[in-house]
């Protein structure tokens, strides 16, 4: 016997279930799962810096800057790097390199693309339901002509009276659809699509 509304308990089984699967080291969903990875990091690139001079995680050693933890917690025997960078110095380059590699044409190019076939799925469905709803219709109309042949030919039955309302509701919908969906149109992609895409990119900093 339930205790509680369909809604909540399949909210919490996703959300548990988003949790069992950040627990996860890469997404592979085995071996132990790692708690840390549950968590929300407090930074951008909170765990993602290594030394390059002995593979320790680079972590903020203060409030602001970022450094090898290794000399730090292990000596200098592990490692002799003790530079450190500023957190928003590194996250201005690291953001401010992401957005220039993403301008790069190509990608202007395949975001078209993505632009292109997104507008075509949409309306290739929406061909479709129309399609079907002409199909619909032919068939009830069909039926209707059929039970007013059947009735001029004196073969009338007081269920072909329910029947007949039944079909001309069909028919009735069906054509109000049909007249409230119009074609989609041909595809034509923004005169400034390109721009639209910059736009999006540029602000990537500030989000």
């Amino acid at each position: 016997m339930r205790i509680i509304e369909d809604a909540l308990w399949d909210g919490v089984k996703a959300r548990q279930g988003a949790i069992r699967k950040a627990m996860n080291p890469a997404g592979t969903n085995s071996g132990r799962p790692r708690l840390e990875h549950a968590r929300r990091p407090a930074h951008l690139l909170a765990g993602l810096m290594k030394c390059a001079c002995c593979g320790s995680s680079y972590t903020l050693i203060d409030k602001n800057r970022y450094g090898c933890a290794a000399p730090r917690n292990k000596g200098e025997s592990i490692c002799t790097n003790r530079a450190s960078i500023l957190r928003e110095e590194v996250e201005t380059r690291v953001l401010d390199g992401l957005r220039e590699a993403l301008l790069h044409p190509d990608l202007i190019a395949a975001f078209a693309e993505e632009y292109r076939r997104a507008f075509n799925e949409t309306a290739a469905d929406a061909n479709a339901e129309r399609d079907k709803a002409k199909r619909d219709l032919a068939k009830a109309e069909k039926k209707i002509a059929g039970i007013l042949a059947a009735i001029e030919d004196g073969m009338y039955h007081p269920s072909m009276k329910e029947k007949m309302a039944a079909l001309e509701m069909e028919k009735s919908g069906l054509a109000r659809f049909l007249e409230t969906s119009p074609e989609p149109p041909a595809l034509r992609l923004p005169p400034r699509l390109s721009d639209l895409y910059r736009g999006k990119i540029t602000p990537l900093s500030e989000s």
